[in-house]
């Protein structure tokens, strides 16, 4: 009587345009082995279209037809944050399959296999060709090509990608007689408060608000308060999905002198009660309203600053 060879399960994401040499080894391994069924579940991550996750499921599912037509049944789970529960949710989509048929789970060093805590015996295959799928998609990210497939693969990139909002901050330093620094930038008609994507690099926003200020003026910081937070007017984002959300951090010169960038003109000096909203470049202008309006606790935040220096 033959043996029950069961289900051999293939565990991975395949981000890449094609299957590489080191991916082939495995399928080609795991087929050898002559289950009565093998499977590939693809992991599928919450944010599509992203650097790490370029491609979707149906993308991948294609892919790997392609290159094994009818040797796959390939089925998804999708990530969540507990390897626990990742597994116990691989574990349910591989039982009802498989039943009562015996499973093994293939995978090669650095795969899911470090992280799997279910049931099924989980077999490292030592892959002999190594190629990184991050290599790849790094290659892939700097070629441009010249076919109408390409500029296709594109834009279904982009249109299927969930919409961004960009974190930023809007430093507002004021000096000891509480007037507020602005910058006066090449090609913009108005004054602006110094805006700034936030940093990867950066340690939060307060540190992002005094990066920016250097950046601009040179000026040497401490962080007051944080302000509040408002949609950024960035007309770099007008007909976009995507979106900048500023955080306001009141800020103090503490001391330097101003530094003029060569994308501004000047950095001005003035006053709150001085200047209103309609001087101001369109991204300032509903900070620069809510600054005025509440100006006495703004001049409070540089008072308790100053009284306790």
């Amino acid at each position: 009587m033959q043996m029950e060879k069961g289900v051999g399960v293939i565990v991975g994401r395949f981000q890449v345009a094609e299957l590489t040499p080191g991916h082939r080894e495995i399928f080609e391994h795991v087929l050898s082995k002559g289950h009565n069924q093998s499977l590939v579940v693809l992991g599928v991550a919450p944010l599509r279209a992203t650097k790490n996750n370029p491609l979707d499921y149906d993308a991948r599912r294609r892919m790997i037809e392609d290159a094994y037509p009818g040797k796959f049944t390939i089925l998804y789970i999708k990530d969540t944050a507990s390897d626990v529960n990742r597994s116990r949710d691989l574990d349910t989509l591989i039982e009802d399959i498989a039943g009562r048929r015996p499973v093994t789970l293939y995978g090669s060093r650095d795969s899911f296999a470090g992280h799997y805590t279910g049931k099924y015996p989980c077999e490292e295959y030592q892959q002999r060709l190594y190629c990184s799928g991050t290599q790849e998609r790094d290659a892939f990210g700097r070629a441009v090509y010249s076919s109408p497939e390409w500029r296709a693969g594109c834009v279904y990139a982009t249109q299927n990608r969930n919409p961004v909002v960009l974190a930023a901050v809007t430093a507002v330093v004021l000096d000891d007689t509480n007037r507020v620094y602005l910058a006066r930038r090449r090609g913009e008609d108005g004054l602006s408060l110094f805006h700034g994507l936030v940093s990867t690099q950066d340690e939060g926003y307060a540190d992002a608000a005094k990066r920016v200020v250097d950046e601009i003026t040179g000026l040497e910081v401490s962080h007051l308060a944080t302000f509040g937070s408002c949609w950024l007017k960035d007309w770099r984002f007008n007909s976009e999905e995507d979106q900048v959300l500023s955080t306001v951090i009141i800020m103090r010169k503490v001391f330097g002198a101003v530094r003029v960038p060569p994308d501004c003109v000047s950095v001005e000096l003035v006053s709150l009660d001085s200047v209103d909203e309609g001087a101001l470049t369109p991204e300032s202008r509903v900070t620069w309203q809510a600054l005025r309006k509440n100006s006495e606790k703004v001049y409070e935040f540089n008072k308790r600053t100053s009284d306790g220096a």
